[in-house]
């Protein structure tokens, strides 16, 4: 059960986290909607994507701690984990790409990618907490 209470610990802590980051996130698309493509720009989308990074290994150290969990809650956690890992990845592309070419299609992509990594996590919260 200790380990069960780390992991709810490890996973509100990416919660809290990728809310800090989403914030961002939200700043960098109103910036890119408004066709600024400065260096503050750059520099805020360079700064998310070395947060994503960061937040990204704090996901595989939970895939660590989720082989505690109940078989079944595992496969769930794991899944939606490697979900996560694989669009944070893209978003991190995207958000590349934006510095040099902030089209309409690229922001939108943005915009759907880090939502649903959100609800992603808020599913990991409660597998945890079952």
């Amino acid at each position: 059960m200790e380990k069960n209470l780390h992991l709810i610990a490890m996973v509100e802590h990416i919660s809290n986290v990728y809310a800090a980051i989403a914030k961002k996130i939200e700043e960098l698309i109103l910036l890119l909607n408004e066709g600024e493509t400065d260096t503050n720009t750059k520099v805020l989308g360079k700064n998310i994507t070395v947060f994503l990074q960061q937040l990204s290994q704090s996901i595989m150290s939970t895939e660590v701690r989720a082989r505690s969990l109940p078989p079944s809650q595992k496969r769930k956690f794991l899944k939606l984990a490697h979900q996560e890992l694989k669009r944070i990845k893209d978003l991190e592309s995207y958000i590349e790409l934006s510095e040099n070419s902030p089209q309409p299609q690229v922001i939108k992509k943005i915009n759907e990618l880090y939502r649903l990594i959100k609800k992603e996590i808020k599913k990991e919260e409660v597998i945890v907490s079952d």
